[in-house]
């Protein structure tokens, strides 16, 4: 994340299926640039859907408050018309060089539009990606050890196949496991069986019999 937040230019675009990451991003970003206490100041976050794109541009041109940057975040921009589009295209011409804009993109955005070649010109634009179903048994024993607790990987893999990759839901499903087992370290089948719904323990044994 510390390499995302050195390529963040006066004007960027996030996108992508990886929501959970996402917005993990967005917090390391506020939480680095915007000191505790001055977010009312220089932090501010509007929704498109709401016909806020015109306030978000107007607050970006604002100055930070004893600070060096402001950080506007205006979410939804999918739901922007063709109006709003030449605003966006208006300020992409003379951005201000204290303030970050990230616009969100809920779908991927059309990269043939001019908006996306512009700032992909002069700005900068990032794809959160959904992790390979491949890859989820192995961020599942991670999201685990980083909790000071033990899973086998076929445990993971189980869980995996399960819920897929869906990183948002895992994380629930798997906060809700980690809170049942409570100070014990290792998390059994018995465990799994009873936190995630619709689960069945034969279910269980066919999936690890076919690792």
């Amino acid at each position: 994340m510390k390499e995302l937040l050195g390529k963040l230019k006066p004007i960027n675009i996030f996108y992508g299926e990886n929501r959970l990451e996402l917005q993990k991003s967005l917090h390391f970003i506020k939480d680095s640039l915007i000191t505790k206490g001055m977010e009312a100041f220089n932090y501010s976050l509007y929704d498109c859907r709401e016909n806020q794109l015109e306030i978000a541009l107007s607050s970006s041109n604002e100055l930070p408050c004893f600070s060096a940057t402001r950080l506007v975040i205006a979410d939804n921009v999918d739901a922007i018309k063709d109006k709003e589009g030449e605003m966006i295209l208006e300020y992409i011409g003379n951005p201000s060089p204290s303030t970050i804009l990230i616009l969100i993109y809920r779908e991927n955005p059309d990269k043939r539009t001019k908006i996306f070649k512009e700032i992909e010109k002069k700005g900068f634009t990032v794809s959160f990606d959904q992790i390979k179903q491949s890859r989820i048994p192995d961020w599942i024993s991670a999201f685990i050890l980083e909790r000071k607790k033990n899973i086998k990987f076929e445990h993971a893999f189980f869980i995996a196949e399960l819920i897929g990759n869906d990183l948002e839901k895992l994380t629930n499903e798997l906060d809700k496991l980690l809170l049942f087992v409570g100070d014990r370290i290792d998390i059994t089948l018995e465990d799994i069986e009873k936190i995630i719904p619709d689960i069945k323990i034969n279910n269980i044994f066919e999936l690890i019999d076919a690792i």
